[in-house]
């Protein structure tokens, strides 16, 4: 639906028995727009492919049909939808939509019902876009969240295996030094004269006592 209001409305109908679901629609339509709605309509037919190419919907259609076809004042189309590639057809509506058009002098449709309506949607669409915006908003802090959670896990668990390799290095070389200590007085002096090696605070004073 557009604002202000539309130039031409198509009322889909598919070809076959009118039944009483159309019809009530149908009723609804003009109860909720006015009579004036017929004005400014086209019915469309689908499933063309099930009649001949001379059919005649004016003298076919059940009495019911006749009746909104009349309030249309014939104005109708009809599709078919073993086509749907034929632009012919689909320029055949649009000339129709023009001719009708031209004989309402250009004016759009629209009532005050019409504009609530149009305004409902409105109001309707925004409220939809602000809750998926809001959701999606959820969505990213939570997957964030998830992100930094599992970040902080990983930088624990590496922090925890850093931590047992030095713990394991320096009880390598406690041992070493009452089991080898010529090997253990070695990587004391790797360790002095390598400070770039990064070794644990107990290895440090370990080393530093046993030089002193």
């Amino acid at each position: 639906m557009s604002a202000p209001g539309p130039h031409a409305i198509l009322l889909v109908i598919k070809l076959g028995p009118f039944t009483e679901e159309e019809r009530d629609a149908v009723r609804k339509v003009e109860e909720m727009f006015g009579e004036d709605f017929w004005k400014y309509t086209i019915i469309l037919f689908t499933h063309g492919d099930k009649v001949t190419a001379d059919f005649k919907m004016e003298e076919e259609a059940v009495p019911e049909l006749q009746k909104v076809l009349e309030k249309v004042e014939n104005r109708y189309h009809i599709f078919n939808n073993l086509k749907i590639n034929d632009r012919g057809q689909v320029l055949g509506l649009l000339k129709k939509v023009d001719e009708m058009v031209e004989a309402n002098g250009g004016q759009f449709y629209s009532n005050y019902t019409y504009k609530e309506v149009v305004e409902m949607l409105s109001q309707r669409e925004a409220e939809l876009r602000e809750f998926y915006e809001k959701k999606l908003e959820e969505e990213i802090k939570s997957v964030e969240l998830k992100y930094e959670k599992k970040l902080s896990e990983a930088q624990q668990e590496q922090q925890n295996v850093e931590k047992q390799l030095q713990e394991e290095k320096e009880k390598e070389l406690q041992e070493m030094s009452l089991r080898d200590p010529a090997s253990y007085n070695e990587s004391v002096q790797f360790l002095e004269s390598h400070p770039e090696v990064t070794m644990h605070e107990g290895i440090k004073d370990m080393v530093t006592s046993d030089v002193r």
